[in-house]
């Protein structure tokens, strides 16, 4: 009896168990059904609220942050998102890097940001209002940079005291008219601000490494059709020697003559070894990632930096440094003669852009600033050195051109002069008559 009664206990449990669960499923069927309805109610809004989502698209569409250089009257208008964080506006750090011609990096490791201007470094990092600039002390901020889905965000009058310690100058943030007045001259071309310092430093250019990239086994890249970069740079770098023979009393040093495989150790080794007083090596760039093949086309002339000045610098100092020890930039860590031979690095690269643009043609990616990129050539040699990507084998049109004897005169005539304008800077030498522009029929050797 007793086990019969505990049974029929146990069963009315379970009724009531059924019942109540019964009872919760009913109950969110019923407020998913509710949710589903709201929301088919809100894919059909009537006109009125038609007009009010419209409008509200007009407020979070693009601002433009309009930067003033007040010594020059330019004035230039940034486009991009603009954050508004409890009230403050917020603009992109990377973006108006790009826009104002200064390279930038950040390491998710550390946190760390990193942005160069000419021969200034500016160190911060996430959530840190102080900064470091130089071997100045902490420098103290509005705020501190943040990171979110758009990327890295600061206020605009932080990113102003960044800017004024990075460019040794005044700049301004108008938070109301959303402007940046930059006060200064620092957005001179680099070449200017060493010109004159090194004419009376007692530097002179007496002997010269020509380095004529890849070779051998290494082709480096290659044309739409098969036209091999290590081919033209011997071409382009035997043209140059040949004419500074000719015309210069200085030592020439090539690291290779023909189509062999020299190490990018090696090549270094030859500089160094032989005390060389300037070195250029000659490439031809190809698309790469970062850049579209509308947009990869043009010349670039490149001296060290441990950050690149952008992500293609970044990705065409990669591409370039295949077979190079991967640990080479923690050597530099101290290196101060990489430091003082920039300013010196920065008129030689000026000078090779400027000629291959003005005589040749060719149109200058960034002639409005020194490129820079940690390229392993440059960053092991003890002098001032230079990597020139002439043009973009990969490139159709630009192929075309390289495959030219024509061309590839025009371009060794143009370095021959940037170097012989350097030799004579830095030699006070007086003759500075321009060699005269090939003909169409000068195709020699």
């Amino acid at each position: 009896m007793e086990t019969f009664k505990q049974l029929k206990k146990s069963i009315l449990n379970i009724l009531i168990f059924t019942l109540v669960l019964s009872f919760n499923f009913s109950d969110v069927a019923f407020t998913a059904t509710s949710t589903k309805k709201s929301s088919t109610t809100k894919t059909q809004p009537s006109k009125k609220s038609s007009k009010s989502t419209k409008s509200k698209k007009v407020v979070n569409k693009k601002k433009n942050i309009i930067i003033k250089i007040a010594s020059t009257n330019e004035q230039t208008e940034m486009k991009f998102d603009v954050k508004s964080v409890n009230g403050v506006l917020k603009i992109s750090i990377p973006r108006a890097c790009e826009v104002l011609k200064v390279g930038y990096s950040y390491s998710e490791l550390t946190n760390r940001i990193v942005l160069i201007y000419n021969n200034r470094k500016t160190v911060l990092f996430l959530d840190s209002k102080y900064f470091l600039c130089e071997n100045e002390r902490n420098i103290e901020m509005e705020d501190a940079p943040s990171k979110d889905e758009k990327g890295i965000l600061i206020s605009g009058k932080s990113f102003a005291s960044i800017l004024s310690a990075l460019f040794n100058c005044e700049v301004f943030w108008n938070e109301t008219r959303m402007t940046l007045l930059i006060e200064t001259d620092a957005k001179k071309d680099a070449i200017s601000s060493v010109n004159t310092s090194f004419k009376d430093s007692g530097y002179k250019l007496k002997k010269i490494i020509i380095d004529a990239g890849h070779g051998g086994h290494d082709s480096g890249a290659k044309g739409p059709t098969k036209l091999l970069e290590k081919d033209m740079n011997i071409d382009i770098a035997n043209r140059i020697v040949r004419l500074l023979k000719s015309k210069l009393p200085i030592e020439i040093i090539m690291t290779r003559t023909d189509d062999t495989f020299i190490s990018l150790q090696e090549r270094v080794n030859i500089a160094n070894t032989n005390n060389a007083d300037l070195f250029v090596s000659i490439h031809c760039n190809a698309k790469g990632r970062r850049v579209s093949a509308e947009n990869a086309y043009g010349t670039e002339s490149y001296i060290f930096a441990e950050v690149a000045s952008d992500e293609n610098a970044a990705e065409v100092a990669q591409r370039e440094n295949i077979g190079a020890p991967t640990d080479f930039l923690s050597f530099l860590l101290n290196d101060l003669q990489k430091k003082s031979t920039e300013s010196v690095s920065i008129l030689m690269a000026g000078y090779i852009e400027d000629k291959l643009v003005n005589d040749v043609g060719l149109y200058g990616r960034k002639n409005s600033m020194i490129m820079r990129a940690p390229f392993y050539v440059l960053a092991r040699t003890k002098m001032p050195a230079v990597l020139v990507e002439v043009a973009f084998i990969s490139n159709p049109q630009e192929e075309q051109k390289l495959a030219s004897p024509y061309f590839r005169e025009k371009v060794a005539l143009a370095v021959f002069q940037a170097i012989k304008k350097y030799h004579s800077e830095l030699n006070l030498d007086e003759d500075k008559a321009k060699e005269p522009i090939p003909t169409e029929n000068q195709q020699s050797n």
